[in-house]
């Protein structure tokens, strides 16, 4: 009876599929329902579109992309898994020949479409606004045969079907014995879709962030002109610009990967033509290596909320701000610092430049921004290097507004920080700040 029993127990065994089969079968499922569901979404949309000419945007393409060359690659696929099940064997099947001839295919056509895929959102949403093309489109969507999904689902299919590939065959992967002869080509091919999804996602995080920087520039006027698929934004604050006769303007700062931009409010926003003025207007704009921030407070009251920026090209080269509170400016300079090494990183490296040459042209720009007589009055710790000294103050900062330099004769000096009632602070003490310290006691 055990006997009995232990026979029926391995045939019962033997009649399940193995772990690496029931993997294969799935790959093969869902291949073929992907390929289906490709074919469906040009039958029931991109050809009757073209039919009715419903759909006239040029290149006919924008909005499918190269969709016909994804389903005869997964036609290809297909083809080639059918043909190693009709002779499947655990021991000896190689699933990896259905792609491995194919990864220059699977990279060319996925990347093409992934990049194209990023502006077909923002086309399909324009193309709705449209009565006709709107009713079209959800007149197919009821059809039975797509089962309730919209035409938005049908085109991100092969950006998902990019993921299930990589999840699929790391499976089979995994049920592979190491002897096997296909364990070393599923690895590559595994592989080389893993890096497929990295650009997936890379793009779409790229894209992502151009759309929020496209959004924040358009608010601003001027702000377009400095638009590029290639900047996005770490951080955005808003803050009050200091003028030298101690009024405050609201400004709107964002920090770029490579760049900082300052915009003013704009006093009015009238419509004109139709079309709503911008919010803000473009005020200052450069690159991070000619940028520099430091830390200030209140010489009369001790506020820590306020701040310079040092910008080379903006006439008056540096402006001062006021945060929303201590906390909120401390955590926009140490944003300034990282983005500022992160793109000194990027260039050394990129202009095959060491750091240290690269720092030693940094401090010469900034001590040419810094500008104003030979004595030393303060003394500031940048936020973004090691101390430097900070000659006249006023002639240094030259806060002018709207471009227009201080006076720097001494007095001048001397009677703009009464009325800006700052100094900048020293948080790690410089060598000559003695010096300075006791200079200014002088002054006074």
């Amino acid at each position: 009876a055990t006997a009995t029993a232990t026979a029926t127990a391995k045939a019962a065994d033997s009649a399940q599929p193995s772990k690496r089969r029931f993997r294969v079968d799935e790959l093969v499922e869902k291949e073929v329902s992907y390929s289906e569901n490709l074919d469906l979404m040009l039958e029931v949309f991109k050809r009757p579109m073209e039919k009715e000419n419903i759909h006239v945007d040029r290149p006919r393409d924008a909005l499918f992309n190269n969709m016909e060359a994804l389903l005869a690659l997964s036609h290809d696929v297909i083809r080639d898994l059918q043909r190693l099940m009709a002779s499947y064997s655990d021991d000896t099947t190689c699933i990896s020949h259905a792609f491995a001839n194919k990864l220059d295919r699977f990279k060319s056509e996925y990347n093409r479409y992934v990049v194209q895929q990023q502006h077909t959102k923002s086309l399909l949403d324009k193309k709705m606004k449209n009565s006709t093309f709107s009713a079209f489109v959800k007149g197919k969507e009821k059809d039975p045969r797509c089962r309730r999904l919209t035409l938005a689902a049908f085109l991100m299919m092969p950006v998902q079907q990019i993921g299930r590939y990589s999840l699929m065959l790391k499976g089979i992967t995994h049920a592979t014995e190491r002897t096997h002869p296909d364990f070393e080509s599923l690895q590559e091919v595994l592989t080389a879709f893993n890096g497929i999804m990295e650009h997936v996602d890379d793009q779409t995080m790229r894209h992502s962030r151009f759309e929020e920087l496209h959004t924040l520039l358009n608010d601003i006027d001027g702000g377009m002109s400095v638009c590029s698929y290639n900047r996005y934004l770490l951080k955005k604050t808003e803050a009050r610009f200091r003028s030298s006769d101690g009024a405050t303007k609201k400004v709107l700062l964002l920090l770029l990967n490579d760049s900082l931009i300052v915009a003013m409010k704009n006093r009015r926003t009238k419509v004109i033509k139709g079309k709503s003025a911008k919010n803000y207007k473009m005020y200052s704009f450069d690159t991070l290596e000619n940028v520099d921030a430091y830390d200030m407070q209140d010489v009369h009251t001790q506020e820590q909320r306020m701040f310079m920026i040092a910008m080379p090209k903006k006439e008056g080269g540096s402006m001062v701000f006021q945060a929303s509170s201590a906390s909120v400016k401390q955590q926009w300079l140490k944003a300034v610092r990282d983005a500022y090494e992160q793109h000194v990183g990027f260039l050394s490296e990129n202009m095959h430049k060491d750091e240290e040459d690269y720092e030693m042209r940094r401090r010469t720009t900034a001590m040419a921004n810094l500008r104003g007589s030979t004595t030393s009055l303060y003394s500031t710790s940048s936020m973004l290097k090691p101390a430097i000294s900070v000659t006249s103050l006023a002639s240094a900062a030259a806060f002018g507004d709207e471009g227009e330099e201080a006076d720097s004769s001494f007095e001048d000096n001397r009677s703009f920080l009464s009325l800006q009632g700052a100094t900048i602070c020293d948080r790690t003490p410089a060598p000559n700040q003695a010096t300075a310290a006791s200079a200014a006691a002088a002054a006074a």
